[in-house]
């Protein structure tokens, strides 16, 4: 199970999330999907506009901010989310859309 992110403007693979990396940011995506209603799963495909990826890293910035990590999951979730983090911030600078793909 694996979840793959696209430039939307051409089929190059920017970034691959594993299992493991997809649990450790479920919690994240079960928030942003509380905001725009998108539900970003390894079971289907979808776009993020530079919208959408602007209010995502406001939720991972809120949720970073007020999460009460143990070490070992502050550790772990920093490596994850350090590459997601920087892909949406990276594209979002460049107006460049996102597509995800599950698989």
């Amino acid at each position: 199970m694996a979840l793959d992110f696209h430039r939307l403007a051409h089929d190059a693979r920017l970034l691959s999330l594993g299992e493991a990396p997809y649990r450790w940011l479920a919690e994240i995506f079960g928030r942003y999907r509380c905001r725009p209603g998108v539900a970003i799963h390894p079971y289907g495909d979808g776009a993020l506009t530079v919208a959408s990826q602007r209010t995502l890293l406001s939720v991972i910035e809120a949720w970073a901010a007020r999460a009460a990590l143990n070490c070992h999951r502050a550790q772990t979730l920093a490596v994850a989310m350090r590459g997601f983090r920087g892909l949406l911030a990276h594209v979002g600078a460049t107006a460049g859309d996102l597509r995800w793909q599950g698989g």
